[in-house]
């Protein structure tokens, strides 16, 4: 991430004052992984990265939608109900 935006802005996402729930769980997260409580760690680690970007996700569906090999998979019938769930979008339960 600091080779994409900078240091100074990768430090900006992580310490603003309502992503502090996230940062902490991502990173203990990764500590947790480290010291080889690795399910804990991994499970921690996907909340805190949920809560950092959660709001990207909209986004980064949208564009693995546009991906041929991603879209593929990303059109499956689970697959697709379980992003929109994720994402908060609703379907038509009957399709016409």
């Amino acid at each position: 991430l600091c080779f994409t935006i900078g240091i100074k802005r990768s430090l900006a996402l992580f310490t603003r004052r309502e992503r502090i729930r996230g940062t902490i769980c991502f990173f203990l997260g990764i500590a947790l992984v480290l010291l080889r409580w690795g399910l804990l760690g991994v499970c921690i680690e996907a909340f805190g990265f949920l809560n950092l970007f959660g709001n990207f996700l909209p986004t980064i569906l949208a564009v693995g939608r546009q991906i041929p090999g991603l879209k593929v998979v990303l059109e499956l019938p689970v697959v697709s109900h379980f992003a929109d769930f994720v994402v908060g979008k609703t379907r038509p339960k009957y399709s016409v």
